[in-house]
């Protein structure tokens, strides 16, 4: 015999969604986690009158679970809140639709980096944080756009517009003189088409002129022509992927703590290089987390004096490779260390002693422009272990830069540097495998500010995966836990917030 359809059988007690929600599901974690967070900057924004609208807290935790869960996009969290006892119970059975999704996360965009701040505190306070190494490295994620257009076009396409606008609007108004209802729809709807189509240019426009109004050098000029921008994001920038190509999206970045690999800063960066990202990354671990990492770990794209000096004036160790600019336009590493100054100002000396010829100096960039006469490193016996041999015109940092970054030269060549980069690419690689590859994380949104929202939900829901899975492994079965880290956040409240299975 064969266990018969119980949904056919009428019960004789009424019952609830939570009923049906499995005891050891980890929804019951996120509702608890929810409940201790302070939430009253998302509800500051409402109003007590006119239409009811659904409780920030609710949508939060839901969201949240989704992200955490697979369930990326609207649709298909407004399905699941109709079919899924679990999406059901976090919802409260209010069934949110995508648009109801759509509009929370426009709303409480800006809000969403506050509560980054306050999940990394928690994390903190449970001790998930060490700052000890922290890993800092960026990814490029693609943008909702794909048409694009080249800046030596922009002109000519507006001005085609512009012609087109004119024909429309005089064929409007002899449709409105004839009362052709159904035309004068159409023309409107064209018309609406093509100035929405010109705005979009026009922006791309302005974001190119801006990018390249920063730039000093006359040659830029030729490269303008052929700068490109997508029309429908036009803050987007046009960046390199694996395939060789070039694609249009956003340069995220991260500060992940070694210990359970907790994103403790993060931002979108406005450039396709990344070493200027890394003094804003070092300032937000700071004041997310009330002081410093011990050392600052980060891969190549970030090699430049001013982020050693960054990272060494908040008391912190540098470990930033700069193996893959050896012998690039002679700018090799050990060369700083075969120069040595003499008794003035301008006197500067070779290896083997000899005087050195100053051609100019970089004072914004600290850099000194030596000239290599011809003949000069001619029988000179150190040329197999001098540096400046070879080379035409050398470069290296003026004093005091140079000694600064003689002595980190010094500091990679020892064993704790090597050891400590070894680890970079399982802190922080992991997070973005973690984000874009388990989760399946895209950019839905459009513009640098959305975009950024975007970012702070991606890393928000890693670092809260993160707890949720520390709570679970500590605890076996039914729990209880003391969690003054969380009230910590809300006035130091002492309370016991009992966090259990059963239900």
């Amino acid at each position: 015999m064969f266990q018969t359809d119980q949904t056919k059988q009428a019960s004789l007690f009424a019952f609830s969604h939570r009923d049906l929600v499995s005891e050891e599901s980890d929804a019951w974690l996120y509702i608890d986690l929810f409940d201790a967070l302070d939430l009253s900057d998302f509800d500051s924004d409402y109003e007590y009158q006119g239409q009811a609208a659904k409780e920030p807290r609710l949508m939060l935790r839901t969201l949240f679970y989704g992200l955490t869960h697979g369930v990326v996009s609207g649709r298909k969290l407004s399905e699941v809140c109709r079919n899924d006892n679990r999406f059901i119970v976090l919802s409260g059975n209010l069934r949110p639709d995508r648009r109801t999704f759509d509009r929370f996360i426009r709303r409480h965009g800006e809000r969403f980096s506050g509560l980054f701040v306050q999940v990394v505190r928690l994390a903190q306070e449970m001790g998930l944080v060490s700052l000890g190494r922290v890993a800092i490295d960026g990814s490029k994620v693609k943008a909702a756009a794909d048409r694009d257009m080249v800046y030596a076009k922009m002109g000519r396409a507006m001005a085609h517009i512009e012609e087109n606008l004119k024909l429309l609007r005089e064929d409007l108004a002899r449709a409105n003189a004839e009362e052709a209802t159904e035309l004068e729809a159409t023309l409107q709807k064209e018309i609406r088409d093509q100035e929405v189509r010109r705005t979009r240019i026009a922006q791309a426009k302005a974001a190119i002129d801006a990018d390249f109004s920063r730039r000093r050098k006359q040659r830029d000029a030729r490269v303008k022509e052929k700068a490109r921008r997508a029309l429908v994001d036009p803050e987007a920038l046009p960046l390199s992927n694996r395939r060789g190509g070039f694609m249009h999206g956003y340069n995220v970045q991260a500060a992940v703590d070694e210990k359970a690999q907790i994103v403790v800063a993060q931002g979108v960066h406005d450039n396709a290089t990344d070493f200027e990202a890394l003094a804003p990354l070092v300032d937000q671990v700071q004041e997310n987390c009330g002081k410093h990492g011990e050392s600052y770990v980060a891969d190549n794209g970030y090699q430049s004096l001013e982020n050693v000096k960054k990272v060494k004036e908040v008391g912190s160790k540098a470990v930033i490779c700069r193996k893959p600019s050896k012998a690039k336009k002679g700018r090799d590493e050990e060369i700083h260390e075969q120069v040595f100054r003499g008794s003035h100002d301008r006197e500067y000396f070779c290896k083997d002693g000899r005087k050195l010829f100053l051609a100019s100096r970089d004072t914004k960039g600290g850099w000194l422009n030596f000239k290599m006469p011809k003949g000069f490193c001619h029988a000179c016996p150190h040329q197999e272990t001098c540096h400046l041999f070879g080379k035409k015109y050398p470069q290296v940092y003026d004093d005091p830069n140079r000694a600064m970054y003689t002595e980190y030269l010094s500091f990679s060549r020892t064993d704790e540097w090597k050891d400590t980069y070894k680890r970079r690419k399982a802190i922080v690689e992991a997070v973005f495998g973690n984000i874009k590859g388990n989760k399946g994380l895209r950019i839905f949104v459009r513009g640098k500010q959305a975009v950024s929202a975007w970012w702070s939900m991606a890393t928000t829901a890693h670092n809260i995966e993160k707890i949720i899975g520390r709570i679970a492994q500590s605890t076996h079965g039914h729990f209880s836990i003391l969690v003054e880290s969380i009230l910590s956040l809300r006035q130091r409240v002492t309370m016991m917030i009992h966090i259990s299975y059963g239900r």
